[in-house]
């Protein structure tokens, strides 16, 4: 997905022609004498790959490409020291237009780094990105169907509401017999748990393979809600820290760290849960995950009944 802006594409531009000046500086220095061949063939070399990787990060910010803001932001890091350098080196005409072209990459690079959101797809698409992500189609006992607190495969009631635990639908809600494939009030396919163990061998395999930061950060984000199926929070929790640590969005790590809270309340750990959603609301002030909300569903007991739960208390 992309957009572009009168701004980023003249930009883009000239970033574009800082890569051509950035070529052919040490190739000036060479004929003028500045340094000897062997150097200079070495230069060359490393300019080469600094003037690719400038030209290839002017395309992302021309057409001001989601997701590519991480790419961008180094490659005008690198740029700049090797604009450094060549400042130092030159002299007369190339002298000024690296210095020129120099302070414009500076300047994109610190408007760069205050607008990240340039690079993040609006919020309704967000919106049904997280939809897409949220949540299993049948919940099969690891969500309580009256109070919606995790629980374990093996629990035969919640111990947080009394429930005796059954596979709902995940789409109308209606209770469900055991070894049923498809739900008989609405159709929807139920999952068994052979098909949710070998859903999470396939996302264990594939989870590598993926390429894309997004991508992978989603692909740990499902295999999370799949150990989570299978009642292996421990390992949903680590999944969803590497969601965290690869996705480069706002607020879709906050959307994750959201998501690992509620485990981390739900296996006792109160304080780690608020630590968590503080972060959250931190790094993402608008809270478009709700951590606010649900820190305050953490909190508002205490109040109800005197801090006999507290998240302190032992």
């Amino acid at each position: 997905m992309t957009g572009s802006s009168a701004p980023m594409r003249l930009a883009g531009v000239w970033m574009m022609i800082g890569g051509i000046i950035t070529l052919i500086s040490p190739m000036i220095l060479i004929m003028d004498g500045r340094i000897e061949t062997v150097l200079g063939i070495i230069l060359v070399l490393i300019f080469i790959l600094v003037c690719s990787y400038e030209i290839g990060a002017a395309k992302v910010v021309f057409r001001t490409e989601i997701g590519g803001w991480g790419a961008v932001m180094q490659a005008l890091v690198f740029t700049l020291l090797a604009r450094a350098l060549m400042l130092a080196l030159s002299r007369d005409w190339y002298f000024y237009a690296n210095a020129i072209l120099g302070a414009g990459e500076l300047g994109i690079l610190f408007v760069l780094y205050r607008r990240k959101d340039l690079f993040m797809p609006p919020a309704e698409v967000m919106e049904k990105s997280m939809q897409r992500m949220a949540g299993p189609t049948v919940k099969v006992e690891s969500e309580c169907p009256t109070c919606h607190e995790m629980v374990e495969m093996n629990w035969e009631s919640c111990p947080y509401c009394g429930t005796k635990l059954s596979k709902h639908c995940g789409n109308c809600g209606e209770p469900l017999e055991e070894n049923i494939a498809i739900c008989p009030n609405c159709g929807t396919p139920v999952e068994s748990v052979e098909a949710i163990n070998k859903t999470i061998e396939s996302l264990r395999a594939s989870v590598e393979e993926v390429g894309s930061p997004e991508a992978k950060a989603s692909q740990y984000a499902k295999l999370g809600e799949n150990l989570l199926k299978t009642g292996d929070n421990e390992g949903a929790l680590d999944a969803y820290t590497e969601a965290i640590k690869t996705t480069e969005f706002t607020r879709k790590r906050s959307y994750f760290m959201v998501k690992m809270a509620m485990v981390l309340k739900n296996i006792g750990q109160v304080n780690e849960a608020i630590d968590i959603l503080d972060a959250a609301i931190e790094i993402d002030p608008d809270d478009y995950a709700g951590a606010a909300e649900m820190k305050s569903s953490l909190l508002s007991p205490n109040k109800e009944e005197g801090g006999s739960d507290s998240p302190q208390a032992s």
